[in-house]
């Protein structure tokens, strides 16, 4: 855990909830791109967010993010639009992960372990 499935404009993240038997599922829409991965918890210190306030185990959203930013430049030598700039950036940070995210909205749903576990297998493509 956890487990994050992606398409091209839409990141699903499960993963479990702290101190807790439930599994928390959040569905990110119009997702443009996705980091996950490095730093875990103790190296979230190096993350250039973290003098602005991103610690271990927490949800953050980034308020005049330097990703939008740069995205935004790369896509005027094509495409002149600001729609990127209506963009969010989610932060998850994790115990040896971190999830960060570029999404117009998201939505987030509690479930119990078997609920959880039926969606995972749909997501990984299980059938059994």
């Amino acid at each position: 855990m956890p487990v994050l499935v992606q398409t091209e404009d839409r990141a699903t993240l499960v993963f479990d909830k702290r101190e807790s038997s439930t599994r928390v599922v959040v569905t990110f829409h119009g997702c443009l791109a996705t980091q996950f991965g490095y730093p875990n918890d103790e190296a979230l210190a190096g993350h250039p967010l973290h003098r602005l306030g991103l610690r271990p185990y927490g949800v953050f959203e980034v308020n005049d993010s330097s990703w939008i930013e740069r995205l935004s430049r790369q896509n005027r030598v094509v495409f002149p639009s600001g729609s990127i700039n209506r963009l969010r950036h989610f932060v998850i940070t994790f115990h040896d992960s971190t999830f960060e995210c570029l999404a117009s909205r998201y939505e987030r749903r509690e479930l119990d372990e078997s609920a959880a576990a039926e969606i995972l297998r749909e997501l990984h493509g299980d059938s059994t």
